[in-house]
C-alpha cells in the first residue's frame, strides 16, 4: 500500500443524518442508530447526526410508514404506506 492510500479507500460509511430511500416511496427517512452511542465518522465533536450506522441498526426516523406512499400499493384513495420491515442484519 503507497502512503497515499488507505484501508477505506473505495468503501463507502453511513452516518445517522443519511437518507434512505425506496425506489417506490415519497419520503426519505434517516438511520437512527441504536445499537452504540460511540463511533462517529468525521466528526471529532461526538455529534449524534454523525453517529455511524451499522448492520444492527433497522430503525428509521421518522418512525412509521418509512417510505410514505408506496407506487405498489396503489388504492381508491391515492396510495398505501410503504413500510419497512426488517428482515434482519443488512
Amino acid at each position: 500500500m503507497s502512503e497515499n492510500t488507505s484501508p477505506h479507500d473505495g468503501k463507502y460509511f453511513v452516518v445517522q443524518k443519511g437518507k434512505v430511500q425506496c425506489n417506490q416511496g415519497n419520503q426519505f427517512p434517516q438511520f437512527k442508530v441504536t445499537s452504540h452511542q460511540k463511533h462517529y465518522w468525521n466528526n471529532k465533536e461526538g455529534q449524534a447526526d454523525y453517529l455511524a450506522v451499522t448492520e444492527d441498526d433497522v430503525q428509521f426516523n421518522p418512525p412509521g410508514p418509512s417510505f410514505g406512499q408506496c407506487k405498489l400499493k396503489p388504492s381508491s384513495g391515492g396510495y398505501l404506506p410503504c413500510t419497512f420491515a426488517p428482515a434482519g442484519k443488512w
